[in-house]
């Protein structure tokens, strides 16, 4: 009787290793990538940014982020619930298919990140670069 049942255990310890497999399904299809703060705020605030940059710019405008310079937080704890307000000051490169080479843009943001969709990102101020 105990050597059926060491036999016993030694298939369903042996047995199982063989079934279970660590390795993910679709091993060809994962896709890593590696962001930081800048490239996440950027996607975040991308559509209103879009706009923005096509209303100064015309309508054949793009742009890409191209340094974050100052992000400023402020708390507001006196209402209930407690309000945090980011104020965001980033430079973007826009490119216009009518003019030549690229301008450097200067862009103040603010994000209320509990205020309603649609109304989370306002203009506080564009500069356009001097040339």
């Amino acid at each position: 009787m105990k050597k059926i049942t060491i036999l016993f255990a030694c298939l369903l310890v042996f047995g199982n290793a063989s079934i279970v497999m660590a390795e993910p399904a679709n091993q060809g299809q994962q896709n890593k990538m590696t962001a930081n703060f800048n490239k996440i705020f950027a996607e975040v605030v991308s559509p209103y940014m879009t706009e923005v940059v096509k209303k100064e710019n015309g309508e054949k405008a793009t742009w890409t982020l191209d340094k974050m310079q100052k992000l400023t937080i402020n708390n507001n704890f006196s209402v209930k619930p407690p309000k945090r307000i980011y104020e965001v000051k980033m430079t973007i490169k826009v490119t216009d298919p009518a003019k030549n080479q690229p301008h450097i843009d200067t862009v103040l943001l603010k994000v209320d990140p509990q205020a309603e969709q649609g109304q989370a990102v306002e203009l506080i101020e564009y500069i356009h670069s001097e040339k």
